[in-house]
């Protein structure tokens, strides 16, 4: 597994956030159009904002918004934020860090898929995220057709 439940919300709510380019938007309105729970959306975005991902206005014009680009968000980024990294970093032997000139037999596999979930991880980000979900997006006529056959 890449990332528990909680971080997929997050994932989803900053693609969400991504996708429509604005300055600030309120939980509620995300929590509503992704279907979450607006309490738990809320603490997620909270621990966001610690980790430096969003920021939080508030007051009448106020909201979250992204504090860097799409472009510099990574999914690593977000799953630290929310999971931490502990797991792909360290020894799945349990004996701490892992050192590539140090490799145990039973950790010489793992780690190499550690540094291929780092790699997909680091790799992608929010923008690219955002991107495929507006790929998604069929056009009003287009939903309208696929619905009739």
């Amino acid at each position: 597994m890449l990332y528990s439940t909680t971080c997929e919300y997050a994932i989803s709510a900053l693609t969400y956030l991504a996708v429509l380019s604005k300055q600030k938007v309120l939980v509620r309105e995300i929590a509503e159009a992704e279907d979450f729970p607006h309490p738990f959306l809320s603490k997620i975005f909270r621990t966001l904002v610690r980790a430096g991902i969003l920021s939080s206005t508030k007051g009448r014009h106020g909201g979250y918004a992204l504090t860097m680009r799409p472009e510099e968000i990574s999914m690593y980024d977000i799953r630290a934020a929310i999971d931490g990294i502990e797991d792909i970093e360290l020894c799945s032997a349990g004996k701490g860090t892992c050192f590539s000139n140090k490799l145990c037999p039973p950790n010489k596999e793992m780690q190499v898929l550690c540094r291929q979930i780092k790699a997909y991880l680091k790799g992608t980000t929010l923008a690219d995220l955002a991107e495929a979900a507006k790929a998604k997006e069929c056009p009003p006529d287009l939903v309208a057709f696929s619905k009739e056959a």
